[in-house]
């Protein structure tokens, strides 16, 4: 395998060693007002790892959502979510990691659990 080759695989895999990404949580305006039923999260840093990813809110130092699975390269397929009440609810979505120039830059999550939607839509902050 070539070198190229094998950083592509390592930039594309979630690592088991959580990591932290500080940045904000932000909705286009296109999506207009949030929906009955839906839940988009507030959150300054995003931790991910291998089981998952938690959507923190910095200044209240609490965790606002746990999005839970199986993580596929760059997709988690979620199974189960934890909203900051502490219960777990059984779940279905996915979460998104993308790239810019090497580097993550915006982390998505959808799912639908609870009879609610939960979105998470965390850019990272470039400086």
């Amino acid at each position: 395998m070539s070198l190229f080759a094998f950083l592509a695989l390592a930039q594309g895999a979630v690592a088991d060693v959580p990591t932290s990404y500080d940045g904000q949580c932000i909705y286009p305006p296109v999506l207009g007002d949030p929906r009955p039923g839906e839940v988009r999260l507030t959150c300054s840093r995003v931790i991910t790892d291998g089981a998952g990813i938690d959507f923190i809110d910095r200044e209240w130092d609490s965790r606002m959502m746990r999005f839970a699975g199986v993580w596929d390269g760059d997709l988690l397929k979620v199974r189960s979510v934890t909203p900051r009440t502490g219960a777990a609810l059984q779940a279905r979505g996915v979460c998104r990691v993308d790239y810019a120039d090497g580097a993550v830059s915006v982390i998505a999550c959808t799912a639908i659990a609870g009879g609610r939607s939960w979105i998470g839509n965390f850019r990272v902050s470039c400086i």
